[in-house]
């Protein structure tokens, strides 16, 4: 009994302590942006090239599909994709590193 109480404790004051909480509305503004992709219909994904603007997994909050993310089942020939877009050219030999969440780094716009 002492045992399930003290857990009990323990978890009650991780959450309070440890865990932030912030206004939703602050974390995942409603933008003019978001309102048009949420009204679109069919399936799609988005991307976003820059983590600043949509940082990975934040897509899940606004029900839309990405291409980037977290995802235990890396791709390699996803990986190898987002290697060429960020070198600007075909070259996906080695020594391109491995990341979890798969972002494209840098896209040229002419």
């Amino acid at each position: 009994m002492s045992f399930n109480l003290v857990t009990v404790f323990d978890l009650f004051r991780f959450g309070w302590k440890f865990e932030p909480f912030t206004n939703k509305e602050y974390l995942y503004p409603s933008t003019s942006v978001m309102s048009f992709l949420k009204n679109q219909q069919g399936m799609f994904r988005v991307m976003s090239t820059d983590s600043r603007i949509l940082p990975p997994n934040f897509s899940a909050m606004y029900k839309l599909q990405t291409l980037d993310g977290y995802d235990p089942l890396y791709l390699q020939r996803y990986g190898e994709l987002m290697v060429a877009i960020k070198r600007d050219k075909p070259d996906i030999n080695p020594q391109f590193g491995f990341n979890r969440i798969i972002t494209p780094q840098s896209l040229r716009r002419e």
